[in-house]
């Protein structure tokens, strides 16, 4: 599970996620239409609570959804909001 905080927000944001299983971990996130808008390879990372501050000042205004995967295997799912 994963929440981010602020949410809404302007520029940046934290993502708060918790794995249940070691591995390589990725954030990947997606428009409204499902396309790719950018992507983080956190590395190897353990069973628990992980966070990742990211800047998306380089996004327009809107809602966009984020993926955390661990070697491939989705963990968490969710939605966040930008705006400006």
């Amino acid at each position: 599970n994963s929440i981010n905080y602020p949410n809404p927000f302007s520029s940046s944001t934290t993502i708060l996620y918790n794995i249940s299983i070691e591995g390589n971990v990725t954030i990947t996130l997606y428009d409204l239409l499902g396309r790719e808008v950018c992507g983080y390879n956190e590395g190897f990372k353990s069973v628990g609570l992980s966070m990742k501050k990211i800047d998306l000042s380089f996004l327009n205004s809107g809602v966009y959804f984020y993926e955390i995967r661990v070697d491939g295997r989705r963990e968490a799912f969710s939605r966040l909001s930008i705006l400006k």
